[in-house]
């Protein structure tokens, strides 16, 4: 299987998934949550190991297709729920 999805990426999707957005802005996108049978307690555990005491405090969180979940937070500079801003404008 490994040699299989190295070679085709659809065959790496279909076997492996892909990555899902659960956070974005400081909103939960729900439905990915219930589908991956997470509970707020796994969910909270998560935003609580990379220092987010709410999910408001959160830019993105991915669930990846391991189980691990990436939360990347908003920058101490940026409000929450703000937009970021590229880099010269």
């Amino acid at each position: 299987m490994g040699y299989l999805t190295y070679r085709s990426r659809t065959v790496e999707i279909l076997a492996e998934g892909r990555p899902q957005v659960l956070i974005q802005r400081g909103r939960l996108v729900d439905d990915v949550r219930r589908g991956a049978h997470l509970s707020d307690f796994e969910l909270e555990a998560a935003l609580r190991q990379h220092g987010c005491e709410h999910i408001r405090e959160v830019r993105c969180a991915v669930l990846e297709t391991n189980g691990a979940i990436t939360v990347i937070p908003y920058d101490e500079r940026e409000e929450p729920g703000e937009v970021p801003k590229k880099a010269g404008h």
